[in-house]
């Protein structure tokens, strides 16, 4: 199951929809958006259903 980096500080980001094959990939995508966006609320999520 495909694993999504959500930036609830801004919902219509286009980057909430990237799927990620693992959770360390998202992870680091996460760690990522924190840096560049540092008033980023961040959270991961492993996606069941879409």
């Amino acid at each position: 199951m495909p694993y999504i980096v959500i930036n609830s500080a801004n919902a219509f980001d286009p980057a909430n929809l990237i799927e990620f094959v693992t959770a360390e990939e998202a992870d680091t995508k996460a760690r990522d958006t924190i840096q560049s966006q540092p008033q980023a609320m961040v959270q991961t999520a492993l996606v069941i259903n879409t």
